[in-house]
């Protein structure tokens, strides 16, 4: 297999201008100075197609990681374990902390709201027993929900 030339775009068009910049060692021809590469059997470029499209996505990253120096690689890698090991352990102690608030706040303010509940039920149970003693008027006005009478105060000598 032969590797297709740096200017065949796959489309059978070659620019001279293009090969001459990609290549200046290339034989140059005494009509411009351009050498001009025909190729006209295109089964080669298409073998080549095929094989990379045999190849997977992490095949294709692993191949590219070589690329890098070995120092490069391990530190991504120490970097990429670092970065899951602190996710990992954020929602551990993310999931622990808001167990602890959450009963927290369930023990200290559920009392609360229950006697809430209770001061209210209390309320309208006298409400109702102020009704049923002092008629309608009674429970409609509050009966002494108001502001207490001022104490008598002893009079001046």
């Amino acid at each position: 297999m032969s590797d297709p030339s740096p200017t065949d775009s796959g489309l059978g068009i070659n620019d001279p201008m293009i090969e001459h910049q990609l290549s200046p060692l290339s034989p140059s021809s005494s009509t411009g100075g351009h050498a001009i590469a025909h190729h006209n059997d295109h089964t080669d470029h298409n073998e080549d197609d095929e094989e990379f499209m045999d190849e997977t996505l992490g095949e294709r990253i692993v191949g590219l990681t070589e690329m890098f120096p070995q120092p490069v690689r391990s530190c991504a890698v120490y970097v990429t374990k670092g970065s899951v090991n602190g996710v990992k352990q954020l929602y551990g102690f993310s999931r622990s902390a808001l167990w602890v608030l959450f009963t927290s706040g369930v023990v200290l303010l559920a009392p609360l709201a229950l006697e809430m509940e209770r001061s209210q039920l209390d309320e309208l149970s006298k409400q109702q027993q102020r009704q049923i003693l002092l008629g309608p008027s009674a429970a409609i006005s509050g009966g002494g929900h108001g502001l207490p009478m001022p104490p008598i105060s002893p009079a001046p000598r």
